[in-house]
């Protein structure tokens, strides 16, 4: 169940109209969530410019990071993080994505989530 819980966390990420382009660059950087989720204390999501992710939780007095990698395509942001030997995969569609805010969704759940970028 953690694990699901560490994928929904991560991908409270970026957005742009439908199927268009995205700026990669606007997405490196670090992002937490504008409202973080049931249990938990802090998230960080960051995107490098070479495509890696690193997920920071601290939950119930613990403190983890998880690494991965991300691809953005056109506006469809794929992440996959390895959580204890397990790879874990998720795509999210970015709606909004500029220097500052994030929203992403989820079409097959209809969620949407927002983010704001860490100074």
């Amino acid at each position: 169940m953690f694990c699901h819980m560490l994928i929904g966390l991560m991908m409270l990420v970026p957005g742009a109209a439908a199927d268009e382009k995205i700026d990669g660059k606007l997405l490196v950087g670090k992002w937490e969530p504008a409202k973080l989720p049931d249990g938990v204390d802090k998230l960080v999501v960051e995107y490098t410019k070479d495509n890696k992710v690193t997920v920071e939780v601290e939950t119930q007095g613990m403190k983890l990071k998880f690494e991965g990698t991300y691809k953005l395509d056109g506006d469809k942001l794929n992440v996959k993080v390895d959580v204890n030997g397990n790879e874990q995969d998720q795509t999210r569609k970015i709606t909004k994505l500029t220097t500052d805010e994030m929203v992403t969704n989820d079409d097959e759940k209809k969620e949407e989530r927002k983010y704001k970028k860490v100074k």
